[in-house]
């Protein structure tokens, strides 16, 4: 009897893509997680710090590299008018990435207020960075509308390899945060690859034959709201984290920067990668259901529910035993990244089971109201950061970061909510 249940849930298509997801990815998460403790006894704090730096650098541009017209890819019906929006993303990041290359000015601006890291000697992979990571969100989103779960986890795994081992065999040979760097680059470049190697052919055929000047222009005018509130989000996010990385950074200098960004690594992977995958599921599953007029709102809550069950003894053991748990893993060198954990712990925790369910707005075709408390969200959380950065207490400043960080992304988990329930009242 037993036996026929588990059978009958795991056939569910939801449960199983999620599994699919997971399965080709949790190894590799391990191989990457265990090779953390080699990592950080490889590279100083002051190295990884200028790793987080860049990283903080790069993400900000390679997160509108795409003008983010490559989440409406899930969202049209005929198959044509995914193909345009393929070229059309494609076309953006090109000329983004070329922007990029030719701003090679703005380093010394860069390095300046970065509290005298030097950044200069990194610059010249910021423009490959920029492009393999807006390639691969954009073949990674269209095995996602085709349900390629498979692919998707294969790539998810390559990216975790190519990033672990990299990074430990380029720092061996003494090459210092370009290691990190140049690991993280090609954590993107290999797994994009492997995507457009594995594309079918029926796709190519489609890409040369469908798109034109015209339905080019028609989606692009369709989601425009991708690049004028959906990428001044997605911006906004990422601002609020990287500037904050900037403020410790003039504040404290790179060795502080080191303790945080590694504390919010080794905090996110782990659960991080349940949560993408989950997201995954979410975004095909539930756009599915609105262009049928159906409920989405128990499939939110349920994917609430579950994650907050998942994630709430971690949390609570990371808040009580942090220091620990990272001075016997990582070494006694990183024993203050354990401090950091618990006081971010909270924080970190309502992040985790919120972010499947982040992009609902973009289903729900809501991202101007969404930029709208970005905007408020990230100059609230950013004007309390620089704020108490003034105190020249670190840990006062984490305190801040934790507190202000959980009850904004409580609010913003509140609203997804209510327009979820809203959408479910117009369909009836």
């Amino acid at each position: 009897m037993r036996k026929l249940i588990f059978k009958k849930v795991f056939k569910r298509d939801f449960v199983r893509n999620i599994f699919t997801l997971l399965s080709g990815t949790v190894l590799a998460q391990a191989i990457t997680l265990g090779m953390l403790p080699i990592v950080t006894r490889i590279y100083s704090p002051e190295e990884y710090g200028v790793f987080t730096i860049f990283v903080s650098v790069s993400s900000m541009v390679a997160i509108i590299s795409t003008g983010r017209y490559e989440i409406a890819i899930l969202l049209p019906k005929k198959e044509r008018h995914v193909y345009n929006l393929v070229f059309l993303s494609f076309i953006i990041l090109i000329s983004i990435t070329l922007i990029v290359a030719m701003g090679t000015s703005v380093v010394d601006l860069i390095s300046d207020l970065l509290s005298n890291v030097d950044f200069s000697e990194l610059f010249y992979l910021l423009p490959f960075t920029v492009f393999s990571y807006g390639c691969y969100q954009i073949l990674f989103f269209i095995k996602n509308r085709e349900k390629k779960y498979k692919q998707m986890a294969i790539s998810r795994m390559n990216q975790s390899l190519v990033n672990g081992v990299s990074s430990v065999l380029l720092g061996l040979i003494g090459l210092g945060a370009t290691g990190l760097v140049i690991g993280y680059t090609l954590s993107f470049f290999i797994p994009a690859m492997y995507l457009f190697i594995n594309k079918e052919k029926s796709f190519m055929r489609g890409l040369k034959k469908e798109v034109s000047k015209l339905l080019i222009k028609r989606n692009l005018i369709k989601y425009r709201e991708m690049p004028i509130y959906n990428s001044l989000h997605a911006f906004l996010d990422m601002a609020m984290i990287n500037v904050t990385l900037l403020i410790i950074s003039y504040s404290f200098g790179a060795g502080v920067v080191a303790f945080y960004g590694f504390t919010i690594r080794v905090l996110k992977a782990p659960l991080g990668l349940i949560g993408f995958s989950i997201s995954r599921v979410y975004n095909q599953r539930a756009s599915e259901k609105i262009n049928q007029g159906e409920n989405i709102t128990s499939l939110l809550l349920n994917i609430v529910t579950k994650l907050s069950m998942v994630a709430a003894p971690i949390f609570i053991c990371i808040s009580i035993f942090g220091s620990e748990i990272f001075s016997f893993i990582f070494g006694i060198e990183w024993a203050e990244a354990g401090v950091y954990a618990q006081i971010l712990s909270p924080w970190l925790f309502f992040n985790f089971i919120g972010s499947p369910i982040a992009q609902t707005f973009v289903l729900l075709q809501k991202q101007k109201q969404a930029f709208y408390y970005s905007a408020v969200q990230t100059s609230v959380f950013l004007g309390a950061v620089f704020v108490s950065s003034f105190t020249s207490e670190i840990l006062f400043m984490l305190k801040v970061i934790s507190f202000v960080g959980s009850l904004l992304t409580i609010i913003f988990g509140m609203w997804i909510y209510s327009i979820t329930l809203n959408n479910n009242n117009n369909n009836r």
